[in-house]
């Protein structure tokens, strides 16, 4: 059995608004590229106090996931 790997991104403090979270994105996009590249999933563990915007870092890849699928 292969281990499994566990990525985690720490928070950045609290934020407002959704901005300065273009390395996060970026880690998410390289790390589905390399999932679908070696056929095995991948987990990646999010954390931060309420507030830092955990929910919006998710909503904004799963968003730029869509919009990728519908301009091919």
């Amino acid at each position: 059995m292969k281990s499994q790997e566990l990525d985690v991104i720490d928070d950045r403090g609290t934020a407002k608004y959704f901005h300065g979270r273009k390395p996060e994105i970026n880690f998410f996009k390289n790390s589905l590229e390399q999932s679908k590249k070696r056929s095995q999933a991948k987990s990646i563990l999010i954390q931060g106090p309420p507030g830092v915007g955990k929910t919006a870092l998710i909503m904004v890849f799963t968003k730029s996931l869509f919009l990728r699928c519908e301009h091919g």
